[in-house]
């Protein structure tokens, strides 16, 4: 018996002492229904662990939950592993929780631990089976619930940023007994075509239950034999199931699934924009140099004066037009003189001028010039020609210049 006072520390200490070094407490499972979770801005993740009669507070350092698979939310049955653990400050104990599982689905693990073990050993994940999506996609195939919000995702991501690629949709069960046949079909139906480009294969998140149809064998070997690519978008990002390693590419979300679809439409509409942009910047640039060429010939235009220039080259031309007419009217005064002195001397030179004098000229009968009196023959008919007529005669005598006839 302690018959000194003790202080609350020192209780809470020898309590915390006491439980802690319990090797019972150390490691142990406890099964129950989650509720009041909280996630803290530090990462840790608070929450009660209750069954119908009592609860306990829990407590996962981000450490541990950033490993967990499973996602954490009230109504959640769960099996912890975890120790007790004090907080002696306030006289609180907890459970610390290191992993957790879901209540009841361990033979589900199981199987889908084996099946995954045994399609890894028979290659169905190595990368070198895996087929990449096209440079450019044109047509993409989709498997998925028609009214699920992963349809929904995929096509608001696809008519952002890639409305010209069709999407085609093959409506399926995602979930429940005939979910996977319902799958097997859709991936069927698009092996068979040969206009397509890819197939994306997607739900949202759920248990290990609800996402069970995607763990399936003959499903898992319909993905690895198909001729297309197929991408699949299952669950959340810390879902995992067989047809994610599997597939050709696995995406987080059915968002992101569509976003690496899309993704060879936006880098070439990012390389037009670029080009466009870069041809822009080259336009804009030579109309910069040319612009700035411009200012530097205005600069020298208006320092050397042109008007001016204008102006007496104007004055220039008038003296040269005035001096050009005056040669002109210079030139034509002495062809009109000369002109005139060719016409007198063509007038005196004419030999009807000579005519009028009182002359004549005489012809022979075949019309040549008599020029001498040694061209007469007596009897010979002579044409005489006057400057108003003419006549005609026979030469009956013949004498020289002396001799008077």
């Amino acid at each position: 018996m302690i018959h000194r006072v003790i202080s609350v520390k020192e209780i809470n200490q020898f309590i915390k002492t006491l439980l802690e070094s319990n090797a019972l407490l150390k490691s142990i499972k406890v099964e129950g229904e989650i509720s009041n979770f909280k996630r803290h801005s530090n990462g840790h993740a608070y929450f009660s662990l209750k069954d119908e009669y009592s609860r306990i507070a829990c407590v996962m350092y981000q450490s541990d939950y950033a490993q967990t698979k499973i996602e954490l939310y009230d109504g959640l049955q769960v099996v912890i592993t975890g120790s007790v653990r004090v907080y002696d400050r306030m006289g609180q104990y907890q459970l610390g929780v290191r992993s957790v599982k879901i209540a009841g689905l361990g033979e589900l693990y199981e199987r889908y631990e084996a099946l995954k073990k045994e399609l890894k050993d028979l290659g169905y994940f190595d990368a070198k089976y895996k087929k990449s999506l096209p440079s450019f996609v044109r047509q993409v195939g989709i498997v998925t619930s028609i009214d699920g919000a992963a349809l929904h995702d995929i096509l608001s991501v696809m008519a952002r940023k890639a409305p010209a690629v069709t999407c085609l949709v093959y409506p399926s069960l995602v979930q429940g007994v005939d979910a996977s046949d319902n799958l097997i079909d859709g991936l069927r139906y698009f092996d068979e075509r040969e206009d397509i480009d890819g197939i994306i294969i997607g739900r949202g998140g759920g248990s290990i239950e609800d996402l069970w149809s995607f763990n399936d064998r003959q499903w898992a070997e319909e993905i690895f034999k198909n001729r297309h690519p197929v991408v699949s978008a299952v669950g959340h990002e810390t879902d995992f199931t067989i047809a994610d390693f599997v597939a050709d590419v696995r995406a987080p979300t059915p968002s992101v699934a569509a976003e690496l679809v899309a993704e060879s439409h936006v880098q070439l509409f990012n390389r037009l924009e670029n080009q466009k942009q870069q041809l822009l910047n080259g336009i804009q640039g030579i109309l910069e140099q040319k612009s700035h060429r411009m200012e530097i010939l205005q600069k020298l235009l208006v320092g050397q004066k042109p008007e001016k220039k204008l102006i007496q080259r104007s004055l220039n031309l008038r003296d040269y037009a005035k001096t050009l007419i005056n040669k002109m009217d210079q030139k034509q005064a002495m062809s009109e003189r000369a002109l005139t002195l060719a016409t007198s001397k063509l007038v005196h030179l004419n030999p009807r001028s000579i005519l009028e004098k009182g002359y004549l000229l005489a012809e022979n009968d075949a019309g040549e010039l008599l020029k001498s009196v040694s061209a007469l023959t007596l009897g010979e008919g002579v044409h005489l020609i006057f400057h108003d007529g003419h006549a005609h005669a026979v030469v009956d005598k013949i004498g020289d210049k002396n001799e008077k006839l």
